[in-house]
């Protein structure tokens, strides 16, 4: 990963500083600074991977929309943009201990750590 000051990196880092949520490689390879630096979007996806290992982004599952594959958005670790949810949803807290937040919407339930976060979530039964 290149951190020369005109590479894939600051153009990166600058996209998701100004951005008003998270977003995933295509949104990012959309924008001229971004697409300038990279050769794809393939690329931007390797950068977006290596920056989340780094602690620099958080990442969340893509909702399905659209004609997206798109696994993951990410964002900026600490920024604070719009909510995902709707202002009346709240998680239930299940567990909240010092290492470890074990929360639930309904559908899924997220244990969060430090550096990890592990959603589970029920499979699909088809009606009978």
């Amino acid at each position: 990963m290149r951190t020369s000051e005109t590479g894939l990196f600051p153009a990166l880092e600058a996209a998701f500083k100004a951005a008003s949520g998270p977003m995933d490689c295509h949104q990012l390879y959309e924008l001229p600074s971004v697409r300038d630096s990279a050769a794809s979007a393939n690329r931007v996806s390797d950068y977006l991977g290596n920056m989340w290992r780094k602690g620099l982004l958080t990442r969340l599952p893509a909702p399905r929309e659209g004609n997206s594959r798109s696994r993951w958005i990410y964002e900026w670790k600490g920024h604070k943009g719009p909510s995902l949810y709707g202002s009346d949803y709240t998680p239930k807290v299940l567990a909240d201990r010092p290492t470890l937040l074990i929360t639930e919407d309904g559908q899924d339930m997220t244990l969060e750590t430090e550096h990890l976060i592990i959603i589970i979530r029920q499979k699909f039964k088809p009606p009978q």
